[in-house]
């Protein structure tokens, strides 16, 4: 039972970043904000830190390449 849980756990804590970084990019594109903006990347990096190196690689790549275009505003 344990196994299970220790499996599931960093799908549960990706699954809260997706949703947080979704509710974070509206609020940033609403009202714009420099310091939203950097909070958004440290939640990034601190919660990618707890998922395994795969996914971490590949959300935080993801995530700062999507912030990098909506900073130039492509």
């Amino acid at each position: 039972m344990h196994e299970d849980i220790k499996i599931h756990i960093p799908i549960i804590i990706l699954d809260i970043s997706l949703l947080m970084e979704a509710f974070l990019t509206l609020y940033n594109r609403v009202y714009g904000d420099i310091a939203l903006s950097i909070g958004y990347i440290l939640f990034i990096i601190s919660v990618s830190l707890l998922v395994w190196r795969s996914v971490w690689i590949l959300f935080l790549t993801g995530s700062l390449i999507g912030f990098i275009f909506e900073a130039i505003g492509v």
